[in-house]
């Protein structure tokens, strides 16, 4: 086995005998950090694709205030089934339950009444097909605080963190599924606190940013 891994916080080469590849654990004799072995290989990966972020990945820095920017924006392919699906099964329950006392120009309130989680399920089936073709993730560090962008344009919901330089960042079981199997989701640990995030991103992207984010936030970013 030739790869050769690197500490992510001081760049230390670390010896396979410091590896503990069952616990996803390295240690770094250097410097004393402990990181996890998953996010040294998804650095070596990234260093052999001539550390070009995945397809939808831009990385920018601020000179100016110290931060950095990881922004990820690719159509998803799940919604050419959503769509088709939301026509037949929106546009049928709508239309059969609404549409016809719109053309009656008649109020049926129990009917208008029964038909609300046809509505909201429509709503939500929307909002997830326009994310999925028009939304972005973005995840700011920046000295310490950091947040996570979900949405389209300045529309979406943020949530945000802190970490400290000796932060550990992981990968854990989420409770979400696909093909009935859990996903992962990237953790970053540290100061007594936890914070999960990226649990819906394909396996790729995901790897890059669990490794960019263990990166930036040992250099201090």
């Amino acid at each position: 086995m030739n790869t050769r891994y690197q500490c992510l916080a001081c760049g230390a080469p670390i010896p396979l005998d410091d590896i503990n590849v069952a616990t996803d654990v390295a240690l770094c004799r250097a410097c004393g950090r402990t990181s996890a072995f998953s996010l040294l290989q998804a650095a070596v990966d990234t260093a052999s694709s001539m550390g070009e972020p995945p397809r939808g990945i831009r990385i920018e820095r601020d000179f100016m205030g110290g931060g950095t920017t990881l922004t990820y924006k690719r159509m998803q392919p799940f919604v050419w089934i959503l769509i088709p699906f939301t026509l037949i099964w929106s546009g049928g329950s709508m239309g059969g339950i609404y549409g016809t006392q719109i053309l009656k120009r008649a109020f049926d309130w129990k009917m208008s009444l029964f038909g609300l989680p046809f509505l909201f399920g429509t709503v939500v089936l929307l909002t997830v097909i326009l994310l999925g073709l028009f939304g972005k993730r973005r995840i700011t560090l920046q000295h310490g605080s950091g947040s996570v962008f979900h949405g389209i344009g300045r529309l979406g919901r943020t949530r945000r963190f802190t970490y400290s330089r000796d932060a550990r960042v992981s990968f854990r079981k989420a409770t979400m599924q696909r093909n009935n199997v859990p996903t992962e989701e990237i953790v970053v640990t540290g100061a007594g606190s936890t914070f999960a995030l990226c649990a819906t991103l394909p396996d790729e992207p995901k790897r890059f940013v669990a490794g960019w984010l263990q990166r930036e936030i040992a250099r201090g970013s």
